[in-house]
């Protein structure tokens, strides 16, 4: 109840589009990036080389061969590779459930506080018994 209620308020005073974690993930994925060498093939498509490895982005299909692109719903260093060949916004490339927006929608719901035992009511059912247990015929099964 109350991590719901730090969570949301924390995040109201937050100003960017984005939340922040996934802020400093892509931040890490830039700087892996400028070992990427991008190769435009057109449109939106490129080839990118890291480490010896060619991989294949598709910006408007956001994949990469790497399957990180798709795996995670932020780019990897493949294609910040790709989006800064054109100057491209990082930012309009990572997924809407990493918005702010998303964010506030989860977290707007209330858990409610609960009473206390000296609250409840006795239902005069007695004590709930644990079920029995029956003991099988043969040798137990490892």
């Amino acid at each position: 109840m109350s991590r719901i209620q730090v969570k949301r308020a924390g995040m109201k005073k937050y100003k960017g589009v984005i939340c922040p974690n996934i802020i400093k993930k892509t931040e890490i994925q830039r700087k892996e990036s400028r070992n990427c060498f991008p190769s435009w093939a057109g449109e939106d498509k490129y080839e990118v080389m890291h480490f010896m490895q060619n991989h294949i982005v598709y910006l408007k299909d956001r994949f990469c061969s790497c399957g990180m692109f798709q795996l995670v719903g932020y780019p990897c260093c493949h294609a910040i590779a790709a989006l800064d060949y054109h100057r491209l916004d990082v930012e309009g490339y990572i997924d809407d459930c990493f918005s702010k927006a998303v964010y506030m929608k989860v977290y707007s719901n209330m858990v409610n506080p609960v009473p206390g035992m000296h609250d409840y009511e006795d239902s005069g059912m007695g004590k709930v018994q644990p079920p029995d247990v029956v003991i099988k015929v043969g040798r137990p099964k490892r």
